[in-house]
C-alpha cells in the first residue's frame, strides 16, 4: 500500500502528530498516568520518523531540515539534472505533486512486539 500526499497534507498530519504529543503530555501532567506519556513519545518519534524520511527523500542537510523545522515547514526540495524540477518529492512512480510513501517501509514496530501471551 502507497499513500500519496501533498506538502500541506504532509504538514497536517505533522502538526496533528505535534499536538496530539502536547496533549498527551499535558494528560499525564495531570494523572501521571504512564499510557499517556508512552502515547506522547510514540508521537513524537512517529513526527521525526515522518520528517526525517520527507527531508532524506529531498537530500536536505540537517541543518537544512532542522531551520525547516522550526519555521513548521518542509524541506526544500533539492532537483537535480535528471529530474523534473516542478515535482515536490524525488520519486520515480509521481507523475504530479505528491508523494508516495509506503508506510510499511518505515520500519515501525510496536511497543508490544516479543512481550508474550497472557
Amino acid at each position: 500500500m502507497k499513500i500519496e500526499l501533498t506538502d500541506d497534507e504532509w504538514t497536517t498530519v505533522l502538526v496533528a502528530l505535534d499536538n496530539y504529543a502536547e496533549q498527551k503530555q499535558g494528560e499525564w501532567a495531570t494523572t501521571r498516568d504512564e499510557a499517556d506519556i508512552e502515547d506522547a513519545g510514540s508521537a513524537e518519534w512517529l513526527w521525526q520518523k515522518i520528517f526525517g524520511a520527507i527531508a532524506t527523500e529531498r537530500d536536505a542537510t540537517a541543518v537544512e531540515a532542522v531551520e525547516a523545522s522550526l519555521r513548521g515547514e518542509l524541506p526544500e526540495h533539492k532537483a537535480t539534472a535528471d529530474e523534473q524540477p516542478e515535482l515536490p518529492f524525488n520519486t520515480q512512480t509521481n507523475s504530479g505533486g505528491s508523494a508516495s510513501v509506503d508506510p510499511f517501509d518505515l520500519g515501525m514496530s510496536s511497543q508490544y512486539d516479543n512481550m508474550g501471551d497472557k
